[in-house]
């Protein structure tokens, strides 16, 4: 599961939400520390390590934050099982921003490195905020530019790949008690696209895969924010949708419910279902060689739900700690290839001894997180 590997970051949140005409200006986010643990398994994947993250305030309208990521993997996959020997690497991943505060407006700058034996990914962030109508609407635009370096630790291989984001976003406060917002984001990719590892399919014999390299996408999402005050609770609901120039369709639906438990406990749970199409160019198992060709399972047709719980257990202050909290929680999660198959010993002539594939995976974490 690359994907997963690469962008696994959990964490657990509440959003409580605050109705005030009063409110003219935005406030730069609180002086925070954070320690998490988290942990990975599924379809042969493990992937663990600490995510480390502080938040510091230099000046009245400046803050700044570092965090420190890292994930050792363990990998005997389907895609191993068939294209090479299960290996261990760990990725560490780097990050700085700040956040600059003016009035009604913030703008925020980053820097993300991340590395790995035969991938490194440098990229830039830059995000403007401005509240509208005493803080009831609130617009945001953003960029961010990627550059990576794709190796091979089998071969000499070597190429590149640049990304760009573009970010749109708009909520809206309706009542003291609800927020609707959307938001939009469309991706430019070109270069690699790949995995110097991977291998299609034809005829019962494996080819090197070749993407196109370059691909446009666009998502966009909605989602609204209830609280129901005699219930100290909270409702997130949330569709987003996808769709690319490979043909990729991706829906998306999340629901969670987050709630107060007596003086020190907040609960937090949720349901996701995501489902999509499969690639123009994917196929399990291709007739003749084409231009381009996949096997990639992530860019096959298939589903996945997942189910999770969270708690949170804040503490109180003392001399050096403000608000203080300890989170721990998990989420199981699975997936459902429709056109993706397993083969009994990897032998791809043997029709009839082939399933579709499908595994579970888990994560859980463990955090604890103080103001200073």
């Amino acid at each position: 599961m690359e994907s997963v590997i690469r962008f696994l970051n959990v964490v657990v949140s509440i959003v409580f939400l605050a109705f005030s005409w009063s409110c003219f200006a935005i406030t730069l986010p609180k002086d925070k520390a954070e320690a998490t643990y988290h942990y990975y398994d599924g379809g042969g994947v493990e992937v663990s390590g600490p995510a480390l993250f502080v938040r510091k305030s230099v000046a009245d309208t400046v803050s700044v934050t570092a965090s420190y990521y890292v994930d050792a993997v363990t990998s005997a996959s389907i895609d191993v099982e068939t294209y090479a020997s299960p290996y261990e690497e760990d990725r560490t991943e780097y990050s700085v921003s700040a956040d600059y505060v003016e009035n009604d407006a913030k703008i925020t700058v980053a820097y993300v490195n991340s590395e790995e034996s035969d991938y490194e990914s440098d990229t830039i962030h830059f995000d403007y905020q401005e509240e509208f109508f005493g803080g009831l609407t609130t617009a945001s635009l953003g960029y961010s530019s990627g550059s990576d370096d794709v190796l091979s630790n089998t071969s000499d291989f070597k190429d590149f790949a640049d990304h760009e984001f573009y970010r749109l976003g708009l909520s809206q406060v309706l009542t003291p008690v609800f927020l609707i917002r959307a938001n939009y984001e469309h991706v430019s990719d070109k270069g690699f696209l790949g995995s110097p590892y991977r291998k299609s399919v034809v005829n019962g014999v494996l080819f090197d895969e070749n993407l196109p390299r370059t691909r446009r996408s666009d998502a966009f999402s909605f989602g609204a924010d209830y609280f129901i005050e005699t219930w100290s609770a909270a409702i997130k609901a949330q569709y987003r949708y996808f769709s690319d120039t490979w043909d990729v369709k991706a829906d998306d639906f999340r629901l969670s419910v987050t709630k107060s438990l007596r003086s020190h406990w907040i609960i937090e749970g949720w349901v996701r279902y995501y489902g999509q199409t499969s690639a123009s160019f994917y196929q399990d198992q291709f007739s003749s060689i084409f231009q381009y060709r996949s096997r990639d399972k992530e860019l096959s047709d298939f589903d996945s739900y997942s189910l999770g719980i969270g708690f949170e257990y804040l503490i109180e202050d003392t001399d050096w700690l403000k608000e203080p909290s300890f989170a721990i929680g998990s989420e199981w999660i699975r997936y459902q290839y429709n056109d993706f198959y397993q083969y009994q010993n990897g032998d791809f002539n043997q029709n009839n001894n082939k399933r579709l594939y499908e595994f579970d995976a888990t994560i859980i974490y463990v955090s604890f997180s103080t103001g200073f």
